[in-house]
């Protein structure tokens, strides 16, 4: 029995990632002004947000956010996991494909607890300040995306180190 599911570990493992890139589409950073909630998804937190508003000069951008390499870090070892246990499914590759993917969904589980700490303020909250950086991330808080996204991240690394383990039981 353990055979023929052997064969699929790596598929459910890549399902598990695809899902986890999908949780970018949900709240990563969500904090309260007023009675308002304010919710900045996934994409929002690595490529920033700036919008524009009419007012009676002309246009003027707001920058919400800023670009994340880090928050962008965590997508790319996702996609990466999810690419080396397609690789592994298909035979082609190497051994150590699935020690690479298994760092890869760790390393992401973590990076998703991190997004508040990786995600930069824009012009709009911290008026090109450091210190008013420390104070508007004083009052983000994670949001469900990340939270579900780094719970399957390590559920996929689990996955696909179940073969690596059976083997050196084996042994």
């Amino acid at each position: 029995m353990y055979k023929k599911i052997e064969k699929f570990i790596p598929l459910i493992a890549a399902a598990l990632g695809v899902v986890a890139i999908i949780m970018f589409f949900l709240p990563a950073v969500t904090f309260e002004v007023g009675n308002k909630v304010v919710n900045y998804n996934g994409w929002q937190a690595i490529f920033g947000l700036t919008e524009t508003e009419k007012t009676l000069l002309g246009e003027t951008k707001i920058e919400y956010l800023v670009f994340s390499f880090m928050n962008l870090l965590t997508l790319i070892l996702v996609a990466a996991g999810i690419v080396l246990c397609v690789l592994s499914f298909l035979g082609k590759g190497n051994k150590f494909f699935a020690f690479i993917a298994i760092a890869c969904f760790i390393v992401a589980a973590v990076f998703f607890f991190l997004t508040v700490a990786f995600t930069t303020a824009g012009a709009a909250y911290t008026l090109d300040g450091n210190l008013a950086q420390e104070k508007v991330k004083e009052a983000w808080k994670l949001g469900a995306g990340p939270i579900i996204g780094g719970i399957l991240s390590i559920l996929a690394g689990l996955v696909v180190s179940v073969p690596v383990v059976a083997k050196l039981l084996k042994k």
